[in-house]
């Protein structure tokens, strides 16, 4: 599906000196909403907030056409807004995450979507340091919907509706 860019971020697209961040937006299924951003300052775009992180980063954005997951990491310090504790607690398990490219220096251009997904493994060390792994919307797509059943261990019963569980085999 192609992308809808804004007039005014295609502008500064085709242009030759680019000022452009991402925004992450992490909303956690409990609790507040996150917005930070990899600009060296806080930007507000939309009357939202987007904060920047000390030593906030994420890993380049790694989608494919195959329906194999899309990946990305983001690495920073726990004082960008997420806790060391509302990590233990579980507060960011499949939290969603938008990411937004957007100009810096005139966010009013607009933004446009880069990635939209979910938290997965979340990793916190000693050192105050925070990685958050984030996957695509195919990972939806890999999570069993209905137990699985396979037909060496059911059998149908002529005049039943339903299947019967056959004795097991011996080995």
């Amino acid at each position: 599906m192609p992308r809808t860019i804004p007039a005014g971020l295609r502008t500064h697209l085709d242009g030759n000196a680019l000022t452009l961040a991402r925004l992450y937006t992490i909303t956690p299924q409990i609790g507040a909403v996150v917005r930070l951003t990899d600009h060296d300052a806080d930007l507000t775009v939309d009357s939202q907030l987007y904060v920047a992180g000390a030593g906030f980063d994420a890993s380049a954005l790694e989608t494919k056409g195959d329906m194999s997951l899309d990946n990305m990491d983001l690495k920073g310090l726990l004082d960008t807004g997420i806790a060391r504790s509302d990590i233990e607690a579980g507060t960011y398990d499949n939290a969603t995450i938008e990411v937004r490219l957007v100009n810096w220096a005139s966010p009013a251009d607009g933004t446009v979507i880069l990635h939209y997904g979910f938290i997965g493994e979340q990793v916190t060390t000693i050192e105050g340091a925070v990685t958050l792994e984030v996957v695509g919307l195919s990972e939806l797509l890999s999570e069993p919907i209905v137990p699985q059943h396979t037909p060496e261990r059911f059998r149908y019963v002529p005049g039943n509706d339903y299947l019967m569980k056959s004795p097991g085999r011996a080995r």
